[in-house]
């Protein structure tokens, strides 16, 4: 029961991170595509590729997979079979490598985007959401 308790907890906390990801993730893109019709040229493609970037950042379904998986562990009261394990861990690796994508993006190429919007005399984006 250990397991099952581990694996849920983890299930719940990536999805609970994900789903904060998500909203922060949509919140920059709203922000990046009220600012769009300010820039042009160089600028704007940057915007363009950043916007680009934070979509492939998370899958939509990102979370809703990690809640699932918690989901289904809940469900039953015996250890998960070894095909559920697998499945278990490979839905959890996959809510961590788009939070490290995610957090790459809002901590260094957000950084950089800021530096050439203000180079370019235009509002930072905001980092916290």
């Amino acid at each position: 029961m250990q397991r099952i308790y581990s694996l849920t907890r983890s299930a719940y906390m990536s999805a609970a991170d994900a789903q904060k990801g998500a909203m922060e993730a949509q919140s920059l893109r709203d922000e990046i595509a009220r600012m769009k019709g300010q820039t042009t040229g160089a600028t704007a493609t940057a915007l363009a590729e950043f916007d680009k970037k934070i979509a492939s950042a998370f899958d939509p379904g990102t979370a809703g997979r990690a809640a699932a998986v918690m989901n289904t562990l809940q469900s039953a009261d015996v250890q998960p079979t070894a095909l559920q394990a697998r499945t278990i861990e490979t839905a959890l690796t996959n809510v961590r490598a788009a939070l490290a994508r995610w957090n790459t993006l809002k901590t260094t190429e957000l950084t950089a985007l800021n530096a050439r919007l203000k180079a370019a005399g235009l509002p930072a984006l905001r980092r916290s959401m």
